[in-house]
């Protein structure tokens, strides 16, 4: 796997800000990872790559406009659900000890880590419109603990985008995660 470009010096981070920086990476993972229904959205990978040096969020200032913020709703809609899944009620839990591993890490071997998690979270980024249900896994398997994630969109998702959109979208679009 090549690694990519991680930007600043890791080299320069001491151990306990390698340390919080794989928690914070590793939390915006779990974070995706545990949005349910119409919490699940394609805003939500930029979250995740904000996490890679260098990257220039498109939506930055403002979302997209309403038609293409809905195309992007429904290619996210078609892309991501695993086919088949039904509800569950189960919530994808973090095990009390899941950064343990942590502890055990000296300075390179966190390096390490930060890197492994940039790469996924890269990876997932150029996948772009394509990306789908099983790239989400990929990047979900980074992770210390093997939980499932719950990928099923409500039937209902495109009404509420386009719900979303004339509430939200018409007067003064709002600058990405402000709602």
């Amino acid at each position: 796997m090549a690694v990519i470009a991680v930007g600043g010096d890791l080299n320069s981070m001491d151990k306990k800000q390698l340390r919080e920086l794989v928690l914070r990476i590793r939390g915006d993972i779990r974070w995706h990872r545990d949005q349910r229904g119409d919490d699940r959205c394609w805003l939500d990978d930029i979250k995740l790559y904000e996490n890679l040096p260098g990257y220039i969020n498109p939506y930055s200032q403002r979302v997209p406009p309403k038609v293409e913020f809905l195309r992007l709703c429904g290619v996210f809609q078609s892309n991501r659900q695993v086919p088949g899944e039904h509800v569950t009620h189960t919530e994808s839990a973090q095990p009390r000890n899941a950064d343990e591993d942590l502890d055990a890490m000296d300075k390179e071997t966190l390096i390490l880590e930060v890197n492994k998690l940039r790469n996924g979270i890269h990876t997932h980024l150029e996948k772009g419109e394509k990306r789908g249900y099983a790239d989400d896994a990929a990047l979900y398997a980074l992770l210390p603990e093997r939980t499932k994630a719950i990928t099923r969109l409500p039937p209902e998702l495109l009404q509420n985008c386009a719900r979303f959109c004339a509430l939200k979208l018409d007067e003064h679009p709002p600058r990405i995660h402000e709602w």
